[in-house]
């Protein structure tokens, strides 16, 4: 059975759910193929990837076109099940069916309308054009799905009114003499449906429209500064790790078809000495087609050479962003006060946003969508604030053990104790990270007596649950906060952990940067 689910020159009919429901069962007992055409309908043209899932099918073939490809032509066959196993080569061809540069693009489609919201864009512009159209005389009747609207004039004049609209720069069409219909692309913005809505009122000699305030329209959440976890909404954070999962899965398998960040360059401005941060973003900015200037303590002399104030406001004139590994917070947040260009925070003294971005990655990366209890062992540090607020704003259980005099401040979700074994039990991830961090050292010898008996060996895993990983953010002082048997160990991710500060980095600058 071969249907199309919302019929294109058919008038823009969607196929009712009981009609498609019936077809569906009637496959199931005769044993015969549910095939979708989703050419027209398809790629988040009605507000979904496919306008089969608006209605719970599950077609055995769906065929692809026009909108895999964003207007360079390609083609495909999507087939599961018995149904992917009936075309042998041989079987089927085409010239140029998978050639290099249409599956490029369809790649870039596929990226821009996954991480750029187009399909809930596409459900809001959908709505403002069919209020417009249903406060028109003489349209009788919408019909469609998403952004494939059809309109039923109540005069057979459908095709007079496609000319005459033409005649004024607006391309609609007519699928018969009393039918028009509206498939613009999924970018239209409401300016764009206002024009063309006065334009058909004009042709319909009747009123303006009087349309809905965009505020009540869905909009991308606004991506400026991060200074601190704080500054992204809990569909943000959300946002950066499906992405940075997509992109780490991505970069396996092809070069990246978008460059977010392609020809601008990135102010990274270390006051501290770093490995991983410094050759992550630099890896990361280079993978997206930027260019990144490294400037260490003694290039700036940020505060004692040169104002804050005078750091910014030149460093925003040449440069698309600044990256700041810096000692103090406040001195980030004068940083960005007075930077047009948006922030990162690469590390202060009070948080590390993005070391937990990657830490969560990893998590997921291991126990997939289950909320699993972490356990943070050891100094409530930057470290340990940024992945509380993260972990519990994502729903993940987190409990900080560690000395009372060197824990957190409260956080709605973290749980804080002395105690190793109530800290531990049912742990499925334990984390630590260094007793005396960069700046600390002048505590070094009193907080190796404070955090002896919380070093991470076999007995405090043991305490955990039996699947436990183990996670350090690095570099580690071995012997002292964990051992080499259990860093080195096989419930040690510390090594993916790293790799994911990368993915994670690369995820952020693609969405402070490229929207």
């Amino acid at each position: 059975i071969i249907l199309e689910t919302v019929m294109g020159e058919g008038n823009v009919r969607a196929l009712s759910a009981e009609f498609l429901a019936e077809a569906e069962r009637l496959c199931r007992e005769f044993d015969a193929l549910l095939i979708l055409d989703e050419v027209q309908c398809g790629m988040g043209r009605t507000g979904d990837w496919f306008a089969f899932q608006h209605f719970g099918l599950r077609p055995d073939v769906i065929t692809l076109a026009k909108g895999l490809g964003g207007g360079l032509p390609i083609g495909a066959c999507v087939a599961r099940g018995k149904a992917a196993t009936i075309l042998e080569p041989g079987d089927h061809g085409s010239t140029f069916g998978g050639n290099p540069l249409a599956c490029a693009t369809a790649l870039a489609v596929i990226e821009t309308i996954e991480h750029q919201g187009l399909k809930a864009h596409t459900t809001a512009m959908c709505q403002l054009l069919v209020e417009g159209l249903k406060q028109f005389a003489p349209v009788v009747e919408t019909h469609g799905l998403g952004l494939m609207v059809g309109a039923t004039l109540d005069k057979p004049n459908a095709r007079q009114v496609v000319r005459e609209c033409f005649d004024r720069r607006l391309i609609i069409n007519a699928t018969d003499d009393f039918n028009i219909r509206f498939i613009p692309p999924l970018i239209i913005n409401e300016s764009q449906i206002e024009h063309a809505l006065t334009v058909l009122a004009e042709v319909l000699q009747v009123p303006k429209p009087t349309l809905p305030h965009v505020a009540t329209l869905v909009k991308p959440p606004v991506w400026h500064d991060i200074l601190s976890i704080d500054d992204m909404s809990n569909a943000q954070l959300e946002e950066v790790l499906q992405l940075a999962a997509f992109n780490e899965h991505r970069r396996k398998l092809a070069p990246a078809a978008i460059q977010a960040v392609e020809n601008r360059t990135v102010a990274m401005v270390f006051e501290k000495p770093s490995l991983r941060t410094r050759v992550s973003f630099e890896s990361a900015i280079h993978e997206l087609g930027g260019h990144a200037i490294h400037l260490g303590k003694g290039d700036i002399g940020m505060g004692s050479r040169e104002s804050i104030k005078d750091v910014a406001e030149n460093l925003s004139q040449w440069c698309s962003l600044i990256v700041a590994r810096l000692y103090w917070q406040r001195d980030l947040i004068e940083l960005a006060k007075h930077a047009t260009a948006p922030v990162v925070n690469a590390l202060t003294e009070w948080e590390h946003p993005c070391q937990a971005l990657a830490d969560i990655l990893t998590v997921q990366q291991e126990f997939g969508a289950e909320k699993v209890k972490i356990a943070y062992v050891g100094d409530g540090n930057n470290v340990a604030r940024s992945l509380a607020k993260v972990a519990t704003r994502l729903g993940y259980p987190m409990t900080l053990v560690g000395p009372q005099n060197f824990q957190l401040e409260p956080i709605e979700g973290l749980t804080q104790t002395t105690d190793l074994e109530s800290g531990l039990a049912d742990a499925k991830v334990v984390y630590t990270d260094v007793w005396v961090s960069m700046g600390d050292e002048r505590e070094q010898e009193q907080r190796l007596k404070v955090f002896e008996s919380y070093q991470v060996n076999q007995r405090i895993m043991d305490l955990a649950d039996d699947d436990a990983i183990f996670m350090h953010c690095l570099p580690a002082r071995r012997g002292f906060e964990v051992t080499d048997e259990v860093i080195d160990g096989p419930q040690s991710r510390t090594n993916p952990q790293a790799a994911n500060r990368f993915h994670a980095q690369r995820a952020l600058l693609e969405k402070v940067m490229g929207g």
